[in-house]
């Protein structure tokens, strides 16, 4: 399955070119699971989920996200996230702030056509459910 918008190719003559693309995703949440830890509080509490992701335009399944996030203070939370699409997986992880509406993590690595995959996940505010993947590839 084919989930690239579109592909802008490196500058040639790069000795590590790579293929660079965009693509959305609307996300379906499903149910928030939270683990609560000691000490009382949402202090390293841990919460997880999966979305499942649609197209925007077409409306058709694209795959899911599972992730986790671990509460690390009133203002920070570890994310871990793994995307599965029909052709890989995309992981992405970061310790972020809460403040933001749109959370933004690095891109970590992949499996299948998102091997050695690098750059961004950003999470939509709830109102838009969006993610949006810009990645690069080998």
């Amino acid at each position: 399955m084919a989930v690239a918008i579109g592909v802008v190719l490196a500058m040639p003559g790069l000795a590590a070119a790579r293929h660079v693309f965009t693509f959305s995703a609307h996300s379906l949440q499903g149910k928030i699971v939270r683990r609560a830890e000691p000490p009382a509080g949402d202090v390293g509490d841990v919460l997880s989920s999966t979305m499942q992701l649609v197209n925007p335009r077409t409306k058709r399944k694209l795959g899911s996200m599972s992730y986790t996030v671990t509460m690390l203070s009133g203002t920070r939370a570890r994310f871990v996230t793994h995307t599965s699409l029909g052709d890989g997986t995309i992981a992405a992880a970061a310790v972020v702030r809460l403040s933001s509406m749109t959370i933004v993590l690095p891109v970590t690595g992949g499996t299948g056509t998102f091997a050695g995959a690098r750059g961004t996940l950003a999470f939509g505010p709830v109102s838009t459910r969006t993610n949006v993947y810009t990645l690069s590839l080998p």
